[in-house]
């Protein structure tokens, strides 16, 4: 055959397979922008923005929309398509919590998570949430998240964080003796969460000693005779599981008696404690799952502050439920990527994201913001950090996040 011919024909096949190649790529892209264009995706948050845990969980909201205006604009939304989120105001009030989840999975469409932004309405809705096909990240709380299903823990469990927060003080004992801790908390489900025996018998085994237990109401401003049977008992430092009015009272109340005793909390030292008694608290330990407001030059600080000032956010959002809120969204951003590219479009639901969340391990927030891994037995997080107050600024005590021990009760591991 003349091979004129035969090149002309094979230029004509070559021809075609390319029309077929570029009409399939072509179809493809023509699916995936449709699917992006009609898949919508919300997330409801419902939280406390007026009750008596608003001053201390309120800047979820403001972190939320700035998290998700973030992600939606520079970071594509998920894979093109962006994230409506509404925050919801239940005041604390358990009925209107409850109302309000009704309402959320009735919408068209329902939510894909939903973040409550308290522990009792998390636990209250534990079983709901796997019922109605609901992811949640919650306010941390054994009955919140376990027995395992569809709810994971914004941060470690409160016996983990103080655990930590012993194990540090340990580390950097200087004295032959034992560290002897007095544990004086809030007489609620918040105080008492810290008062485990796994937490008692881990002291035990890292050689300090818990050498008394107080507890006092949550609007009880003072303490004295607690604090006396304490100092009697010769702790060497205090600890908590309380916020706001609370751990002022309890420093209030030691400074009364000329007791300069550090107090070691969990993730309710903030700055918005540092702001509403400044001086108080210095030489205090917190303990938490994020970085510090006060990290200036770590970059995911360095980004959040960046649009904490353009959205004119104030001193009464900068708190750590801020930077929480902050982690929360990255983290659902990260699992429903994940989720889609594994199980697409028509897999993004509340079984598959369930498995992606828990499946993340090591999942860097931001770049540094913070450090999650869960798993199928813990569905909370295994990292975090201990902060010491110096100059009304939280200054980590370590360079990078730690593993927390492992504290939950027997019967869940």
């Amino acid at each position: 055959m003349n091979s004129g011919i035969m090149s002309h024909r094979l230029f004509g096949f070559k021809s075609v397979l390319t029309v077929i190649f570029a009409f399939g790529f072509l179809l493809g892209f023509m699916a995936t922008a449709m699917a992006t264009e009609e898949k919508q995706i919300r997330i409801v948050n419902i939280l406390d923005l007026s009750g008596p845990y608003a001053p201390i969980t309120g800047p979820l909201s403001p972190a939320f929309d700035d998290a998700w205006e973030y992600i939606n604009t520079e970071l594509n939304g998920v894979h093109g398509v962006k994230v409506e989120v509404i925050n919801r105001d239940f005041a604390g009030k358990m009925p209107v919590g409850l109302s309000m989840y009704n309402e959320a999975i009735n919408m068209s469409p329902k939510p894909l998570m939903i973040s409550p932004g308290s522990a009792p309405l998390a636990a209250a809705l534990h079983t709901r949430f796997q019922e109605d096909g609901i992811v949640a990240i919650v306010s941390t709380s054994v009955d919140a998240v376990y027995p395992v299903a569809n709810s994971f823990g914004m941060y470690g469990l409160y016996p983990d964080l103080i655990g930590l927060g012993l194990q540090h003080i340990k580390d950097n004992w200087q004295e032959k003796r034992n560290p002897r801790m007095g544990i004086i908390t809030w007489d609620t489900g918040y105080g008492r969460a810290i008062m485990t025996e796994e937490l008692y018998a881990y002291a035990e085994k890292i050689g300090v000693d818990i050498v008394g237990t107080e507890v006092f109401g949550i609007r009880q401003v003072d303490i004295t005779t607690q604090l006396m049977r304490l100092r009697a008992k010769k702790a060497d430092f205090l600890v908590t599981n309380s916020a706001a009015s609370g751990p002022i009272a309890i420093k209030k109340g030691a400074m009364e008696m000329g007791w300069r005793v550090p107090l070691i909390n969990t993730i309710a030292t903030d700055w918005s404690l540092l702001n509403l008694a400044p001086g108080m608290f210095e030489g205090d330990y917190a303990v938490a799952g994020t970085r510090s407001f006060d990290e200036t030059n770590e970059p995911s600080i360095s980004k959040i502050l960046e649009i904490f000032k353009k959205n004119n956010r104030t001193i009464r959002d900068r708190a750590v439920f801020y930077l929480i809120g902050w982690q929360i969204a990255l983290q659902e951003h990260a699992a429903m990527k994940e989720t889609v590219d594994k199980y697409g479009w028509n897999g993004l639901n509340a079984e598959n994201i369930r498995k992606t969340f828990q499946q993340m391990k090591n999942f860097n927030a931001l770049n540094g913001l913070s450090i999650i891994t869960y798993s199928k037995e813990r569905p909370t997080p295994t990292h975090g950090r201990v902060y010491k107050v110096v100059n009304n600024k939280l200054i980590p005590q370590t360079k990078s996040f730690q593993l927390i021990p492992d504290l939950r009760p027997p019967k869940y591991r």
